[in-house]
């Protein structure tokens, strides 16, 4: 399966935590390869206790595959209530991925589940619609010539300029102070 978007991540993520009638507790990994093709969907620990960087060793024991090579991965866990420090899930994706254990890998982001609903810090849609992940591989692959995608008129780069346009004028709405600036 290749992950195309975040919503990939947390359809492959809501199956493991919302089994039948109870929500499973633990970190759970799920591990991709250079390409955005799933390596595993696999426990780290059975009790999130903590902060998540506390578990940064077992996060880098689990990523260590004999047969695949880990490019990507996102991190899942359970609890009773969402806590308000909870919200600030980019902050704490950055404090793990500072860890030397895990340079080698990218956090694509970090979902935390609780009875009422989740919170993530992954996009829900395709990645290449999102600022910051358009370093992504692509899984759509349209037959080019794509000199310069400014240039193209395919649909899919006619759709992608749209698209960026579009964020980077939302982008602009939401920080009038970042105006006028190349994004």
């Amino acid at each position: 399966m290749i992950i195309e978007a975040g919503y990939d991540i947390h359809q492959l993520f809501s199956g493991v935590f919302r089994e039948g009638t109870e929500t499973r507790k633990g970190l759970w990994i799920m591990a991709m390869d250079e390409d955005l093709r799933l390596c595993f969907l696999r426990p780290v620990t059975d009790r999130m206790s903590g902060r998540l960087v506390d578990h940064v060793e077992k996060i880098s024991e689990a990523l260590h595959d004999d047969v695949q090579e880990v490019a990507y991965f996102a991190l899942a866990s359970a609890t009773a209530t969402v806590q308000p420090e909870e919200g600030r899930l980019s902050e704490i994706g950055r404090d793990l991925m500072a860890c030397p254990q895990l340079e080698d890998y990218e956090l694509l982001g970090h979902v935390i589940y609780d009875p009422e609903g989740y919170i993530s810090s992954i996009p829900l849609y395709s990645f290449q619609d999102y600022l910051g992940y358009g370093h992504l591989p692509r899984a759509l692959a349209v037959e080019g010539p794509h000199d310069f995608v400014w240039a193209c008129t395919c649909l899919a780069c006619t759709q992608y300029r749209r698209r960026t346009v579009e964020l980077r004028r939302r982008h602009a709405d939401r920080n009038p102070s970042e105006r006028g600036r190349q994004l």
